[in-house]
C-alpha cells in the first residue's frame, strides 16, 4: 500500500509518482515473464504514464481501480511517472492498493492439489507456505533473504545450509517438483547439490555434466 495525503487548501491537486521526486514505484522480478497488477484507490483517480505493450483486463486508464498485464519492463515503464489525480474538493488521506501476480506461476499457485508452495518474499518469515493449504511450513536453518536482480526475494544459502519441512507433505502417489537456483562453479562440491528431497525418495540436484555422465555409464 502507498500512502497519499492532501492537506487541507490542496484540493484537486495530481500526485506524480516519479523517480525524479523521490516517490517512485518500481516492481523487481524475471524479465522475461509477464505479470498482473492490479491498482485501486478510493478517493481519486490513477492514470499510468504510458500503455504501450499494456493490456487492461479490468477497468481503465484514468480510472479509481485498473488491472493490467505486461511485462517488467513495460510494468515499470507504466509506473514511472504514476499520477494520482484526487476528487474534486477531496482532502485527506488515501491509499493506492497495488497488488502483482506472476503470470508464470499463476496456474501453480492457486493450484488445490499445490503441497508447497515457497516465495520467500517476506523476510519477516521465510519459509512460509504460501499455498492454497498452506500446512507445511518450512524452518530455514542458516539461510538468508536476498534480492536478487531478476527473481526479486530470494534465499542465499552456503554450505550446510537448509530448509526443513517436517514429513512427507502427505506421501502422494505422485510428485512434481520444481524450483529456480543460481549455483557457481563452488557450489557443487564433490558430490553435487540437493535443492529439494522428500524423504529419501524423491530429490531434486544439480550436479556437473561430467559427473553427471560418469553416473549413467
Amino acid at each position: 500500500m502507498i500512502p497519499v495525503v492532501l492537506e487541507s487548501g490542496s484540493e484537486d491537486t495530481t500526485i506524480v509518482f516519479s523517480s525524479a521526486n523521490g516517490n517512485a514505484i518500481s516492481m523487481s522480478g524475471d524479465s522475461g515473464q509477464t505479470y498482473t497488477f492490479t491498482l485501486s484507490v478510493s478517493d481519486g483517480n490513477l492514470i499510468l504514464s504510458q500503455t504501450t505493450g499494456l493490456s487492461f483486463t479490468s477497468g481503465s486508464q484514468g480510472s479509481a481501480s485498473m488491472t493490467v498485464s505486461g511485462s517488467l519492463a513495460d510494468i515499470n515503464a507504466a509506473l514511472e511517472g504514476l499520477q494520482y489525480v484526487a476528487d474534486t474538493d477531496f482532502h485527506g488521506s488515501d491509499t493506492i492498493d497495488l497488488s502483482v501476480v506472476d503470470e508464470g506461476w499463476q496456474s501453480l499457485s492457486t493450484s488445490v492439489d499445490l503441497a508447497g508452495y515457497y516465495t520467500f518474499d517476506n523476510t519477516a518469515t521465510l519459509g512460509t507456505d504460501e499455498s492454497p493449504t498452506g500446512t507445511n511450513d518450512g524452518t530455514v536453518i542458516g539461510a538468508t533473504s536476498y534480492d536478487d536482480s531478476e527473481r526479486g526475494t530470494v534465499l542465499d544459502f552456503t554450505l550446510g545450509d537448509t530448509v526443513l519441512i517436517s514429513g512427507l507433505v502427505g506421501e502422494p502417489s505422485d510428485v512434481t517438483v520444481a524450483a529456480w537456483v543460481n549455483f557457481s562453479s563452488t557450489d557443487l562440491g564433490v558430490y553435487g547439490s540437493h535443492i529439494v528431497s522428500i524423504g529419501d525418495h524423491v530429490v531434486l540436484a544439480v550436479d556437473t555434466w561430467a559427473r553427471a555422465s560418469a553416473r549413467k555409464s
